[in-house]
């Protein structure tokens, strides 16, 4: 009762909202109260099945536990008992328990399943693509985070007490990202973990670095071109041997963590309005900036993109890099601007703009225009 009062408290207390919005979404809060639970529901639309792919029982010895961890897990059994999320049973299958204690929490009880999982028949399934989803959200004026109480237990689930607070926020962490208003950035705390990232010894590290930092690509202009002298490490077959660190890998690793120590932000793209395309292209490779003209006609940044070149297309021409950067940036911003009502594309290599009239006999390029 408490947790609720603090819920509706929170509500008429939103000064993001008006006072017409607060009232609604208390309204439409208690009119669903009965949604807002700490005891997980239980849904009859779906069954989640395990297909295995064998019939051999897998059998695995139990952990031992003290008499008090057991006074914890017998407690926790029988209130699962109660709320009819698992039932006495017998099974030629076993897996050992663990009794998970963080200062702060409940104990919480897992069972390690990683035997089980082995002889799991895996089933693919399509996901949703991150980047649409994070643009979608971000383009949200108001954004309610929601959570499932025990949602490793039931799926779907009653919403829980937890986190209802979360309703009609201005910005959300969502994906590894701060989002909301029509702008994106990168979480903090996972900004800070590359902030922090040692100097790499290993090609294991490097990999490691670049993974954690290329998640946030969009937001570092020119990124592959910034990384290259560090992806030139991970050449060769040896897959963890150690790396020659130069003075050339280091000023890329520093200016890669200097990105993102400015905090970039990127905007949503709105698809009624035109999209501009900024190419430019250097003997190393080629770099892109998708952006738009908002209401108060400032140009704000949507997407970087970028590439390395391959060692072939480092000996094009300069206008042949060029030109490949334009298709490079068609290519990859297909979803944009297919079909979209106007795009502008803006290149400082004014030979491009007769492209269209007169390429000459350069086979290369006749291909491309």
């Amino acid at each position: 009762a408490s947790e609720w009062s603090k819920f509706i408290s929170d509500i008429q207390q939103n000064s993001k909202l008006s006072q017409l919005q607060r009232e609604e979404l208390e309204e439409l809060s208690c009119r669903y109260s009965n949604t807002f639970s700490n005891n997980p529901g239980c849904t009859d639309l779906a069954e989640h099945d395990i297909e295995l792919e064998s019939d051999r029982p897998i059998v695995a010895k139990p952990y031992r536990m003290s008499p008090r961890q057991i006074d914890i897990l017998r407690t926790e059994v029988n209130r699962m008992i109660e709320l009819k999320i698992v039932e006495s049973g017998e099974s030629d299958f076993t897996s050992p328990l663990i009794l998970v204690e963080v200062p702060g929490k409940d104990a919480r009880h897992c069972i390690d399943y990683r035997k089980l999982n082995k002889m799991t028949r895996t089933q693919y399934f399509p996901l949703p693509n991150i980047e649409e989803l994070i643009e979608k959200v971000s383009a949200a004026k108001y954004i309610s985070a929601l959570d499932l109480t025990r949602g490793y237990w039931k799926i779907p689930l009653s919403l829980s007490a937890s986190f209802v607070n979360d309703f009609a926020q201005a910005y959300v962490k969502y994906l590894g990202h701060l989002v909301g208003q029509g702008l994106r950035q990168p979480a903090e705390l996972k900004v800070q973990y590359i902030k922090d990232f040692p100097t790499p010894t290993t090609k294991t590290q490097v990999r490691a670095f670049l993974g954690l930092a290329g998640y946030y690509r969009r937001y570092i202009p020119e990124f592959s071109v910034i990384t290259a002298p560090l992806t030139d490490l991970l050449k060769g077959k040896i897959r963890k041997s150690t790396v020659d660190w130069n003075e050339t890998c280091q000023k890329a690793f520093d200016e890669l963590k200097d990105k993102l120590k400015e905090n970039p932000v990127l905007y949503s793209p709105d698809f009624t309005k035109p999209f501009i395309v900024q190419c430019d292209a250097s003997h190393i490779g080629v770099g892109v900036v998708l952006s738009q003209i908002n209401g108060k006609e400032e140009e704000h940044p949507i997407m970087f993109l970028s590439k390395t070149f391959s060692k072939n297309e480092q000996n094009y021409s300069t206008t042949e890099r060029e030109c490949a950067s334009i298709i490079f940036a068609v290519q990859k911003l297909r979803c944009y601007l297919d079909a979209h009502q106007k795009c502008v594309i803006q290149t400082d290599h004014n030979p491009l703009v007769w492209l269209d009239k007169d390429v000459g006999t350069n086979p290369r390029l006749l291909r491309w225009a």
